[in-house]
């Protein structure tokens, strides 16, 4: 994947269903084969993994189609997210150590049940649907 230090081509159409993100640094982004990191110069591995997911998932039905799916259809959203941490966190299992991979899931399920995702689900359920 390449990786890009700049806002993603569709930003303005994610603010506008995630305004949350303009207040977030350290937010990134996949479309197509690119990650876009505007306000973070190293991305961890686990991460890479994590966003290698999301330019698999927009292969298989386009990226435009799978943005628009994205911002419009909350099951779609967390579908595709719970794919891209559970593949984030298999690698955290095989790669760091017991602390840092704690420090990793309650990171996950605090992102994932709130507003940058569009609160679709508490963080209890990340959880369990994580490990």
């Amino acid at each position: 994947m390449k990786i890009e230090h700049k806002n993603p081509p569709n930003y303005s159409e994610i603010i506008k269903h995630f305004p949350i993100v303009v207040k977030k640094p350290g937010v990134i982004f996949t479309y197509g084969d690119t990650i876009y990191s505007p306000s973070v110069d190293k991305i961890s591995k686990d991460l890479i993994v994590h966003e290698e997911t999301h330019q698999i998932q927009q292969e298989k039905i386009g990226k435009d189609k799978w943005w628009s799916r994205y911002f419009n259809e909350p099951k779609f959203r967390l579908s595709q997210e719970l794919e891209a941490y559970r593949n984030q966190y298999k690698y955290a299992q095989i790669n760091y150590g017991r602390k840092l991979r704690r420090k990793l899931l309650d990171h996950i399920a605090k992102d994932l049940s709130s507003a940058i995702y569009g609160n679709i689900i508490i963080k209890s359920e990340v959880i369990k649907s994580i490990k």
